[in-house]
């Protein structure tokens, strides 16, 4: 949700905005699918790393990951826009 409320208010063409938000969903999909498998085998060969992963590590790579892949779109989706088209 928070991805999609930052590309929402990004000052870039609403065409960028929409394949960011399909991208973007695609992306926390795929990113979070990992987090699951390494938690799953954290919590079966690992055990004790379980819970520094589940409360700590996990949910802060998936905020940097998501954060970076915002970035990135909003530098790309902002080449893409001419400083005219912002005026409008």
């Amino acid at each position: 949700m928070l991805l999609a409320a930052a590309m929402l208010v990004s000052p870039v063409r609403w065409r960028d905005r929409l394949r960011g938000l399909v991208a973007g969903t695609g992306f926390v999909f795929a990113v979070n699918q990992v987090r699951v498998l390494v938690l799953y085998f954290a919590l079966r060969y690992r055990h004790g790393w379980f819970g520094q992963l589940h409360g700590l590590l996990a949910p802060l790579a998936v905020v940097l990951l998501v954060s970076l892949f915002f970035l990135l779109w909003l530098r790309h989706a902002a080449r893409q826009t001419a400083p005219d088209a912002l005026a409008g």
